[in-house]
C-alpha cells in the first residue's frame, strides 16, 4: 500500500488503568499513538440488527496503518478529522503486505 493512501489522521487509545481501591477498570482511555491511516467504510449489508427490542445500526470500517507492535483488539480508534468517530477494534489486527502494514476492523454501534 502506497504511503499516499494514508490520508486520515487517527489516534489509537488503550483502556485506562484500574481503580486502586477496588481494582475495577476505569472509564478512562489513554493515548497510545497518533498515526496516518487509511479508513474505508464497510459497504452497507447486514448493518442493522434488532436486539432486545432495540434497533441497532452498525457503523463499520477497515483501517490500515504502517506496521507497529503493540496494537491489540482491546484498543479503540479515534478519527481526528473527517467524521470524528470513536470506533472499537473488533477484528485483527493482522500484519499484511509482508509486515509493512497493519489491518484491523473497527465498529461503532448506535441505537
Amino acid at each position: 500500500m502506497s504511503a499516499l493512501k494514508y490520508n486520515q489522521r487517527i489516534r489509537i487509545e488503550k483502556p485506562g488503568g484500574r481503580d486502586p481501591r477496588y481494582g475495577a477498570a476505569t472509564k478512562e482511555w489513554l493515548p497510545v499513538i497518533e498515526v496516518w491511516a487509511k479508513v474505508e467504510d464497510t459497504k452497507p449489508k447486514n448493518t442493522d440488527a434488532t436486539q432486545g427490542g432495540l434497533r441497532l445500526a452498525r457503523d463499520a470500517a477497515t483501517v490500515w496503518v504502517r506496521y507497529r507492535e503493540g496494537i491489540t483488539s482491546d484498543m479503540r480508534v479515534v478519527e481526528l478529522d473527517g467524521r470524528r468517530r470513536v470506533l472499537s477494534i473488533t477484528g485483527g489486527p493482522s500484519a499484511v503486505n509482508g509486515y509493512r502494514d497493519l489491518e484491523f476492523t473497527v465498529e461503532r454501534y448506535s441505537v
